[in-house]
């Protein structure tokens, strides 16, 4: 019958980790607009964008849950972040940083309500 083959997989594919709401918000602001740019790179390059993103939204994660939120640090991990985009322009890269800041400190203060 059909079906009945076993294809072996060519790499080991990632548990995924069950996300808390707020870090999917986190990913969610900070993927915000990218999209045509992430769509002009390669394959490795998005493959690095994205868990370079996903390193930076846990660290901001963390921040929240120590209670340690300054703006200042969230806006310094961003811009590191959006740095790693090759071809992105520096006046895009600060705009882009400050308004993921924002909108970030927004749902901080959300939560702390």
């Amino acid at each position: 019958p059909q079906g009945d083959h076993v294809v072996k997989l060519k790499e080991r594919v990632a548990t995924p980790h069950t996300k808390s709401e707020r870090l999917a918000e986190i990913e969610q602001i900070m993927s915000g607009g990218l999209a045509d740019i992430y769509a002009t790179l390669d394959a490795d390059q998005q493959q690095e964008v994205k868990v370079e993103g996903e390193k930076a939204a846990n660290q901001i994660e963390q921040l929240i849950e120590q209670g340690t939120v300054v703006a200042k640090k969230v806006l310094e991990i961003l811009r590191d972040w959006l740095r790693k985009i090759p071809g992105v322009n520096k006046y895009f890269l600060e705009q882009e940083s400050k308004l993921k800041t924002d909108k970030i400190m927004a749902i901080i203060r959300k939560t702390q309500e």
